[in-house]
């Protein structure tokens, strides 16, 4: 009797010290992705000059060297930090109109930003996004479900917006700073 108390002890305490914030270990991290845009040439010219600039892509984020270490034990993810910053551009003079947005989704729950403000595009070009409301908390519900959930890894990125010009390519690489929290007991 006395060892059956002893080990029911031990189990409790085990149990105990497995979910203690003693074990947990915070991870900084990126998930991003590269959206490559392309405007074909408008067979007519707009009134407003401005055409309709359209990428996504999707993302593993199981794919991710951090998610891959500390899968079976990633207890949250905060998203820290969103930025877009220009890789590439085919033309000088590009800008994105005010009404350009930049979306998150996965599964059943989407985040969007919008710079709110016209964004001149050139290599190197970097924008944060507020976090405006709950726009952050999304992301890091959407980037936490997908890094824990088999089969479910799948989030994409995209932009909705309209450029300057026509004829053009621009590549913009979407990051989510982010920090793991892991239990490695």
């Amino acid at each position: 009797m006395k060892h059956m108390k002893m080990f029911a002890f031990l189990m409790i305490l085990a149990v105990g010290l497995s979910s203690c914030s003693l074990f947990n270990v915070d991870v900084d991290s990126e998930i991003s992705g590269v959206l490559d845009a392309y405007v074909p040439e408008a067979m007519a010219k707009a009134a407003d000059d401005w055409h309709p600039l359209v990428a996504a892509k999707d993302i593993d984020a199981q794919e991710n060297d951090d998610v891959q270490e500390y899968s079976d034990n990633i207890e949250d993810i905060v998203v820290n930090e969103i930025t877009a910053t220009v890789t590439e551009v085919s033309h000088e003079g590009i800008i994105l109109s005010a009404n350009t947005v930049f979306y998150l989704i996965g599964g059943t729950k989407s985040a969007e930003w919008s710079k709110g403000e016209e964004w001149p595009i050139y290599v190197g070009a970097t924008f944060t996004f507020d976090n405006l409301g709950t726009s952050y908390d999304d992301a890091s519900k959407i980037i936490l479900h997908a890094a824990k959930t088999e089969g479910e890894s799948m989030i994409t990125i995209g932009v909705d917006g309209e450029s300057s010009m026509d004829g053009i390519n621009v590549k913009i690489k979407i990051t989510f700073g982010t920090t793991f929290t892991a239990n490695i007991f």
